[in-house]
């Protein structure tokens, strides 16, 4: 399953780099918590690297938004593609004093607290956020629906903040795992 997997990334990930990542890059200041609560329903789309398939086809739902306490909370719903373990995780996020960037624990871990960055978002169909620590990490999330038709802007910024991106939103992948849920 993994070589079938592979090849189409790769290519994806050498195409986009090389058209998008030519064009010169944009600097977006966007409040976290704004985009977090404005793209409740998401897919993640792509990736910064190579993250095997443990988040292929994976959705996110906003569980818990609270403005007063400066928190929101996504369920992360893996599906287990490529012989993983099929698992929900809980990303909980908290405001900082600059709007751009989050604290993020997941799963309750309060021991391993990370730092989240939105690099851009459109509001409406996409965001981008970067994960700093150990091994920094972009994701692109896409609004559910909209995942089939990212518009350029979005890949565009994400090439830019992030370097080459890596699918992991396959159609043909992802529409065959949630028929099976």
């Amino acid at each position: 399953m993994m070589a079938m997997l592979t090849a189409p990334v790769l290519i994806a990930a050498v195409l986009l780099g090389s058209t998008v990542g030519k064009k010169q890059c944009d600097v977006y200041d966007t409040d976290g918590f704004e985009v977090i609560h404005r793209l409740p329903h998401t897919y993640a789309a792509f990736s910064s690297g190579d993250v095997g398939s443990e988040l292929l086809c994976s959705t996110a739902d906003l569980t818990y938004y609270s403005e007063e306490k400066g928190e929101v909370q996504y369920t992360l719903h893996v599906p287990g593609v490529g012989g993983g373990e099929k698992t929900d995780v809980t990303l909980d996020y908290s405001k900082t004093e600059f709007p751009a960037v989050l604290n993020l624990v997941i799963n309750n871990d309060t021991a391993n607290l990370y730092t989240t960055e939105s690099l851009y978002s459109d509001f409406d169909t996409c965001s981008v956020f970067k994960l700093h620590g150990e091994n920094k990490k972009c994701v692109m999330w896409v609004a559910r629906g909209s995942e089939d038709e990212i518009p350029d802007l979005c890949l565009h910024q994400f090439n830019c903040a992030c370097g080459p991106a890596v699918p992991l939103y396959i159609r043909h992948i992802c529409k065959n795992t949630e028929d099976s849920q």
